[in-house]
């Protein structure tokens, strides 16, 4: 479930670059032994434990990431994971799962045969047969029937204790005559007559039956499938308890399915019922937020009519009140100690929270046994399971040994933080400090989220804080820590690298967590780019020595060296000089001496021996990590080493990160803009190393082909102005993101492309690049400026160029509902990239509009079906006529 294959526990945060391939993380969530990581363009990647399907790509186990399958046609906007199984939520409102999910049980073979069917489940998808599974069944039924014929005593005698037992098991499981009394009472204050009163208990009494007649079981599922009882609402949230799942509208209506033993699904009973039915008891209030324990349910509502503020929505982080029902034995439903043994069949207002907090509560979860909340104010109340700790409190760790309810009530949790004051900064020795005095102060926290027996917690600043019990290293502190009170992590956050944590999900035993980039997220997409080594054209030697031995590299290129040890390390010269004005330089003298007397350069592999004292295998490997994927990634003892290398290379950035000390380089990291996106951009506009350009010639009859130029065969040196259009580019890049100039440029047609040469223009050096003529893409109907930003997509992950930004930390995230680039400029973008088989640039338009469409339907979803349908955008397509079809609007195409 940690995504790497080198140990079997990780005691403090580890960086997993391509946890969900070259796309951008968007959430993450945390089952007790599985992953799933929600990317930008909507794919879900999955690793850990799949026995019983939860992974969602048909294996047992995973320790690399893989893709879910059967989710194709749908852009996915939130994932949850639970004990074993998965659920993701789609931008139409559609709720898919897998795993362990909820059927009917009491189904008989006689008379409609036991299929396997997953009642509440995909009316698509209408019999999930497992032949083996019904054989097996029929010869056990079989077998049974011959036995009980020939001891009919023995089975009369079972008969009567099963039908004993069954009797006392329904009883306990439907609604004792307080829970009745307490619905007719909610009725009455709604307005109800006694004669509507009396039919909606009548309803109720039938629901019990069916309930108690199709029974209730868990059977796994390896593929996503359809919960269909729920397709005329828009599922917004997921929380899952060990046996139970609760789904939340974006209207604030909650639903809730599985297991009931202790009335974790607040309907007022505990009978187990495998299709979502309706929390009627909070229909008057809008739920904001709700989060699952092992036997219980909290969550956050506002009232529907009565609140003063904005018009309420699903994840709102406004103050709220809280509401608890299910198991309360161990104290964790907060009411105190009386009554709290039988639990809470209805959600239940924390009456002390309500009173003592009237600006109400921004963030509740919920660990196996105990509960946490979070104030208007930042601060921490938990209350619950103690015997590990799960409340943080080391001074007060021994109230519950003399006082065995202390924590059946919420208790502060005492969250501290040593503050420098003083001047910010100093610079003493050509190093950064941040010469300060130490103070403690409290910590405002923000979310929380609660694994088994822990407690995790991201402040203001965006670090991370962990409490509780240490299982397999949860608290991520290092080997055999334990946290008698709440510490900040060390090894991750706005303090430890600049990046703060974003989103945080505690498992069962694993934490997984979100940071923000340290510079532009498009920049870990390279990562691939650097570690398969394709189109690589240069080499960089630690000594001369290894210079030697690496020569027989250069004529293929081919063997995969950059994760050797001691080098050499293979990459990309346009890549290495768009983000160093210094390394420009010398890989353009480079190029010169390599060049001589011959008028073209012509070595495959430029071979180059950084300038440095302090280049070695590690400093090279960050070095080549910072300017590929905008991440510094090193361990602490080789941090000045790194610093003194880019020094050498005029790496000012770096260089001022790397010297600074731990408490200063953070600040640092956010205040110093990334200038990635800046030299992106200024690469893909350069024709500086580039290998690819495409034209649209001014007279195509006129065209010169490859070994062509009219008198001698030589090649011809390349004219922007017989071209109305010109349009620089580098294979690393559009090799890498393009499949469709990757297929034309290897399929040895030269109809459409032709080499010609290029001349650098400040260096004067020339170079063979392919010309590419788009012109038939113009004529398919893709305009010119479309192609533009397709490429510069391809670059920078914008569709278009936002190199103004002085902080990148300070910037706002975009409103992906009302996106900056014009929604008809998106459209055509898609149209382009599915022409060009840009597929994560595919997947990032059709969010963009299925998340537009989602605010603003049906009209637009009408038109949006129209352009989907003839441009043959299948899954756009299928997505258009859900948004439809949930707003109850025809299709018309």
């Amino acid at each position: 479930q940690l995504n790497t294959q080198n140990a079997l526990h990780c005691y403090s945060p580890v960086y997993t670059p391509g946890a969900c391939g070259d796309n951008v993380p968007i959430a993450v969530a945390a089952g007790e032994s599985h992953t799933l990581v929600l990317c930008e363009s909507g794919e879900i990647y999955s690793f850990g434990r799949g026995k019983d399907g939860q992974l969602g790509h048909g294996g047992e186990e995973a320790n690399k990431s893989n893709i879910v399958g059967g989710l194709e046609n749908e852009t996915v906007i939130a994932v949850a994971a639970g004990s074993a199984s998965s659920f993701a939520i789609t931008s139409t409102g559609n709720v898919y799962q897998w795993g362990l999910v909820y059927r009917g049980s009491n189904l008989t073979l006689a008379g409609g045969a036991e299929t396997g069917q997953l009642h509440g489940l995909a009316q698509d998808q209408d019999i999930f047969m497992v032949e083996a599974d019904l054989e097996a069944r029929q010869e056990e039924a079989a077998a049974a029937a011959q036995w009980e014929a020939t001891h009919p005593t023995v089975v009369a005698e079972s008969r009567q204790l099963r039908d004993l037992v069954r009797d006392s098991t329904e009883q306990w499981q439907l609604p004792p005559v307080e829970a009745d009394n307490e619905y007719r009472e909610v009725l009455q204050k709604r307005g109800f007559q006694p004669n509507e009163i009396k039919q909606r208990m009548a309803e109720r009494d039938r629901e019990y039956v069916q309930m108690l007649t199709k029974g209730c079981m868990r059977a796994p599922v390896f593929t996503p499938q359809l919960v269909p009882r729920l397709r005329h609402v828009r599922v917004k949230a997921v929380a899952m308890g060990y046996a139970h799942t609760m789904l939340l509208t974006e209207n604030g209506m909650l639903y809730a399915a599985g297991y009931n033993d202790r009335g974790q699904l607040g309907l007022g009973h505990r009978i187990n019922t495998s299709e979502f039915k309706l929390v009627d008891y909070l229909s008057e209030q809008f739920v904001v937020q709700v989060a699952c324990g092992q036997q219980h349910t909290v969550c956050r509502v506002v009232d529907r009519e009565n609140s003063f503020r904005e018009e309420p929505m699903v994840g709102s982080e406004d103050g709220a009140d809280v509401y608890i029902w299910g198991n309360g034995t161990l104290g964790q439903l907060g009411l105190g100690k009386l009554g709290t043994t039988k639990g809470r069949l209805f959600p239940t207002r924390i009456e002390s929270v309500f009173h003592e907090f009237p600006s109400g509560i921004v963030c509740v979860s919920a660990g196996a046994n105990f509960t946490a909340l979070v104030t208007d104010g930042g601060d921490v109340y938990s209350f619950g399971h103690s015997e590990y700790n799960q409340h943080g409190d080391r001074t007060g760790a021994h109230h519950d040994y003399a006082e065995a309810h202390y924590y059946f009530v919420p208790r502060r949790v005492n969250i501290t933080r040593t503050q420098a004051t003083g001047a910010a900064y100093q610079r003493t020795g050509g190093r950064w400090s941040s010469a300060a005095s130490a103070a403690p102060e409290r910590v405002h926290v923000k979310r929380i989220s609660c694994g088994a027996c822990f407690t995790l917690a991201i402040d203001l600043h965006g670090d991370l804080y962990s409490w509780g019990w240490n299982e397999s290293g949860v608290l991520g502190h290092g080997v055999r820590h334990f946290a008698s009170s709440p510490l900040r992590i060390p090894s991750i956050g706005a303090n430890f690298d600049g990046c703060k944590v974003r989103a945080v999900h505690a498992g069962g035993n694993h934490v997984a967590a979100l940071t923000d980039s340290q510079g532009n997220a498009w920049a870990s997409s390279f990562h691939s780019i650097l570690e398969s080594n394709n189109h690589a054209d240069c080499m960089i030697c630690i000594d001369d020595k290894i210079s030697e031995v690496a020569a027989k590299f250069a004529p293929t290129g081919k063997k995969k060296a950059s994760g050797a040890k001691q080098g050499p390390f293979l990459c990309h010269r346009a890549i290495l000089a768009a983000r160093s004005t210094f390394l420009r330089g010398f890989i353009q003298a480079a190029l010169r001496d390599a060049q001589g007397a011959d008028e073209v350069y012509s070595v495959k592999i430029l071979t180059i021996t950084l300038p440095s004292d302090h280049a070695n295998a590690v400093t090279v490997k960050s070095l080549l990590d910072y300017l590929y994927m905008d991440r510094i990634h090193i361990a602490g003892h080789k941090r000045q080493e790194l610093a003194l290398l880019a020094t050498d290379l005029h790496l000012e950035r770096l260089a001022t990160i790397l010297s600074a000390d731990a408490d200063s380089a953070p600040q640092l990291t956010r205040s110093l803009a990334s200038t990635f996106t800046e030299n992106m951009v200024n690469l893909s506009r350069s024709s500086a190393h580039s290998d690819v350009v495409f034209v649209v010639p001014k007279d195509r009859n006129q065209q010169k082909f490859c070994g062509e130029d009219g008198n001698d065969g030589a090649l011809r040196v390349f004219d922007p102005e017989e071209h109305e259009f010109v349009s620089y580019g580098h294979l690393v890049v559009v090799g890498s993101r393009l499949p469709y100039f990757e297929v034309l440029l290897s399929s040895g047609f030269s109809e459409s492309h032709n080499t010609v040469l290029i001349r650098a223009p400040l260096s004067g050096t020339v170079s063979k690049a392919v010309q590419i003529d788009v012109s038939g893409l113009v004529m398919e109907g893709i305009e010119l400026a479309t192609f533009e930003m397709v490429l510069l997509y391809a670059y920078t992950g914008q569709l278009r160029a936002q190199t103004d930004v002085a902080d990148p930390a300070s910037k706002e995230e975009e409103d992906e509902t009302n996106p900056a680039v014009d929604l008809n400029d998106v459209m055509a973008v898609l149209v382009a990239a599915n022409r060009l088989g840009f597929t994560s640039l595919m997947q990032h338009c059709e969010r963009l509009l299925s998340l537009h469409l989602g605010n603003y339907f049906p009209h637009n979803a009408q038109n949006c079906l129209e352009f989907a349908t003839a441009y043959n955008i299948p899954r756009l397509e299928r997505q258009c006529r859900e948004i439809l079809g949930k707003a109850g609007a025809k299709a018309v195409v």
